[in-house]
């Protein structure tokens, strides 16, 4: 079984189609600029915009990332969206007040 720490971010297609960057949720968030290893052996950097809903392999707990139309965090400036754990309206980067992580 591997350790959390020792998964790089990947290139996957998914069931529907589109091409997204696996990896472990501690990694994968949106707002999250991440190295993404590929097959031939290159290290490519993506910003994450969106998450898909995670789910586990090997009891490790893991997501997709996407980036429609390798979108910025500043085309996202403004905008909010509700925190699961403390339940404001938050930015993208702020700390969450309940949980102490970025949302």
């Amino acid at each position: 079984m591997s350790n959390a720490t020792d998964i790089r971010n990947t290139y996957r297609r998914t069931r529907t189609g589109k091409w997204a960057v696996m990896g472990t949720t501690a990694n994968i968030f949106p707002g999250a600029r991440v190295e993404v290893h590929t097959k031939a052996g290159k290290v490519k950097h993506e910003m994450i915009i969106e998450i898909g809903r995670p789910f586990e392999i090997d009891g490790i707990e893991m997501v997709y990332g996407y980036n429609p139309d390798n979108a910025s965090l500043a085309a996202l400036e403004g905008v909010t969206y509700p925190c699961d754990e403390c339940g404001h309206e938050v930015h993208l980067n702020t700390m969450c007040r309940v949980g102490g992580f970025r949302h």
